[in-house]
């Protein structure tokens, strides 16, 4: 493999690993309260109802 193909690969995993920590770091956020899982709940409801 060429060191073009590395470099590719290299790139890929790191946006990879980028876009891992945004996501945790919303999950992190959207805990406001306990009833974290029930807000979701809420919002995936008010989703769905349009």
């Amino acid at each position: 493999m060429s060191l073009l193909g590395f470099l590719q690969i290299g790139c890929l995993i790191v946006f990879g690993l980028l876009l891992l920590v945004a996501a945790w770091q919303d999950v992190r956020t959207l805990h406001i309260a306990d009833g974290s899982v029930q807000n979701l709940s809420h919002f995936g409801r008010w989703l769905r109802s349009g």
